[in-house]
């Protein structure tokens, strides 16, 4: 097995600090079952691993959970939230929401599923598949976090797996394109080896970064105040060049 890797962070605010305690929380409440975090706390902890300028993270924990690994595993991951005191956000109708308080949670499903897939979350509401959630499982591994509460584990996709979650998300967003574009560059501008990760991607996925072209121009509005532009720009030119 391999080791997990380390990663310490540093709350930026009182706010920051008490989103990633939520996110140790959800951590321990999902242990044993596969599973990996996504969203803006997937961003900041990747940027944190590559000793990088780390950018906002958003206000709620983003969880994709696998469950075409373990059958029932929307219910069960459900019964672990509603014991620690969330309740289905009946407000917003999402069947993927949890809320306690200002505290919010979101419980996902991959892409790609079959028609019986088990997606009930409080019957009759179910999750909702999202666009990369596969690659992202397929790409998972273990972080040892330490954001200065004392270090603990949660399953993370690596910088591949990061860039193509996201790059499906801008794709496919109803709403929030402008803020998952934004995520997508700050990863673009960690990459360390381009090559690398131009032959990690498969045709199909530098296929979703070729959707995102518009990126190459570093005027796009989703480089402003990302820390090495310069860099993801030049990165994603080099993984969406053909030939």
């Amino acid at each position: 097995m391999t080791a997990a890797v380390s990663v310490k962070l540093t709350p930026a605010s009182d706010a920051d600090a008490q989103l990633w305690r939520l996110t140790r929380e959800v951590a321990n409440l999902l242990d044993s079952l596969p599973w990996v975090l996504v969203g803006g706390q997937m961003v900041a902890i990747l940027e944190a691993e590559q000793e990088a300028t780390i950018g906002f993270a958003t206000g709620d924990v983003d969880t994709l959970i696998d469950v075409r690994a373990m059958v029932g595993i929307a219910k069960e991951a459900t019964k672990r939230l509603l014991d620690a005191g969330f309740e289905p956000d009946t407000e917003g109708a999402r069947g993927y929401r949890f809320v306690r308080g200002d505290s919010i949670v979101d419980l996902l499903a991959p892409d790609h599923l079959g028609p019986r897939a088990d997606l009930r979350t409080v019957p009759p509401d179910s999750t909702v598949e999202i666009a990369g959630g596969s690659q992202a499982l397929a790409r998972a591994r273990t972080a040892e976090l330490d954001t200065g509460d004392g270090p603990f584990e949660v399953r993370i996709p690596t910088l591949a797996g990061g860039v193509v979650i996201k790059a499906r998300a801008a794709a496919t967003a109803q709403e929030g394109r402008a803020k998952h574009e934004r995520d997508l560059a700050r990863l673009l501008a960690l990459v360390p080896d381009v090559s690398e990760l131009r032959a990690e991607l498969t045709d199909s996925e530098r296929g979703y970064l070729r959707k995102h072209a518009a990126l190459v121009d570093i005027a796009h509005p989703a480089w402003q105040m990302v820390v090495g532009a310069e860099d993801g720009v030049a990165a994603l030119a080099f993984l969406i060049a053909t030939g």
